[in-house]
């Protein structure tokens, strides 16, 4: 209990370094994701959610591993400092609920970065709610994103 105590646990957020000059409003891409095929990743919530927002005609991206569902942007593996740039350009993004607390999480918050995080997920977040929206991927309530 007494080395519990004297610990800190959620240290990746001590990286936190927003970038102020980062308007949101000027922000043309609405959702940028991080996509990796793995089978670790749950992504159920991911096509019915961008098949949403491209109906909206909605600028998205996707990094990582290509998608196919025309109206995206794919990317493919890019180097940290293109993801930054993007990210300085976007609005939304998500966060995986294997590991919430990740570099692309800090990255996210440094940049402006609203980051969409389900209920279960969002309970583990004690101090840093600010940065987060709680979303019912499955409801999919784009009222909630201002749209």
């Amino acid at each position: 209990k007494a080395i519990i105590k004297k610990s800190e646990f959620n240290f990746i957020f001590n990286e936190i370094k927003i970038n102020k000059k980062i308007n949101y409003k000027n922000k043309k891409i609405f959702f940028l994701f991080y996509f990796r095929k793995h089978k670790n990743k749950k992504y159920y919530f991911l096509k019915d959610f961008l098949k949403k927002l491209i109906l909206k005609k909605l600028p998205i991206v996707i990094i990582g591993d290509k998608l196919n569902l025309k109206g995206l942007k794919n990317c493919g593996y890019i180097s940290h400092k293109k993801v930054t740039n993007l990210l300085h350009k976007t609005r939304y993004s998500s966060v995986s609920n294997e590991n919430i607390f990740n570099f692309f999480t800090i990255d996210c918050i440094n940049n402006n970065v609203k980051l969409l995080i389900d209920k279960k997920s969002y309970s583990l977040i004690k101090n840093h709610k600010k940065y987060f929206l709680n979303y019912d991927f499955k409801k999919n309530n784009l009222k909630k994103l201002n749209i």
